[in-house]
């Protein structure tokens, strides 16, 4: 939890191109604000802005922020345990209505990130014909000729949350 006026100096804040283009231009030149992390990483930031009128954030304003804080943090971390959950479950649909392999999953999700045969290959330590045949596996179990039809797969079943 941050209040900007706590970190940086005023006169030097004033200055900065982005007081001067936007904050100055709208009248939001009071920020406060708070970082969200979930198991270690950046997950969202929450940004307050107020009109000079109206004042900085006051003490208590940021006490408010900190006790919201953990609560926050708490329902992201709910959230990610949901979406791990999800992707598992998503995966095994995956290896019982269309019978792929572990390592397909993985391929198709590599496909997804729109890497290409020989980077897969790379990151996985197999050859590119390995790969290949993987992906010509994966197109006839789940029918489709391509790997734009694979992606609309993945969308038309919702599946892209397994590689999130």
């Amino acid at each position: 939890v941050y209040r900007e006026s706590d970190l940086l100096n005023e006169e030097v804040r004033k200055k900065s191109p982005f007081y001067q283009q936007y904050l100055k231009v709208y009248d939001l030149v009071n920020i406060a604000g708070m970082v969200i992390a979930s198991g270690g990483q950046f997950v969202s930031a929450i940004t307050l802005y107020r009109r000079e009128k109206n004042g900085d954030f006051s003490d208590t304003d940021m006490y408010v922020l900190k006790q919201l804080l953990p609560h926050l943090q708490r329902k992201f971390d709910t959230e990610e345990e949901i979406m791990k959950k999800n992707a598992k479950s998503l995966s095994s649909l995956l290896k019982d209505q269309y019978q792929l392999t572990n390592r397909e999953i993985e391929i198709i999700g590599y496909i997804y990130k729109a890497l290409r045969n020989n980077d897969i290959a790379e990151i996985l330590g197999i050859s590119p014909n390995t790969v290949k045949k993987h992906v010509y596996n994966i197109f006839y179990k789940v029918g489709v000729d391509n790997r734009v039809q694979l992606i609309n797969f993945i969308y038309g079943h919702q599946l892209q949350d397994i590689w999130v």
